[in-house]
């Protein structure tokens, strides 16, 4: 019982603050992506939850077979913006070398 405490009081502010930060993200592209005036938060965040309880309730085999083909169009994506920006990368110059003390202040 003692384990199952500890255990939910270190899982709680972490699912608590995940929670704010999706209704703050799902607010701000309602604002700024859609120009829409967002339902009250109380209304959004239940709504939130509410999805994210229906989607852990559904078969989990599911939910993971879903995953496993969204991944490969992110995956084409990152590696065509990566290759769309080789133009701009900057490669460090790593001919100059800090002194141990200058290391020391930087970290």
């Amino acid at each position: 019982m003692m384990i199952s405490l500890l255990y939910f009081l270190s899982i709680f502010p972490i699912l608590m603050i995940y929670g704010v930060g999706l209704t703050n993200t799902v607010e701000s592209f309602i604002i700024h992506q859609l120009h829409m005036t967002p339902p009250p938060r109380i209304l959004l965040s239940g709504v939130l939850v509410t999805l994210m309880i229906g989607v852990m309730l559904t078969n989990e085999k599911m939910v993971l077979r879903a995953f496993e083909i969204i991944v490969y169009p992110l995956v084409f994506i990152l590696f065509r913006l990566s290759i769309y920006l080789i133009p701009h990368w900057q490669m460090p110059d790593f001919s100059t070398v800090p002194t141990a003390s200058d290391f020391g202040k930087a970290l």
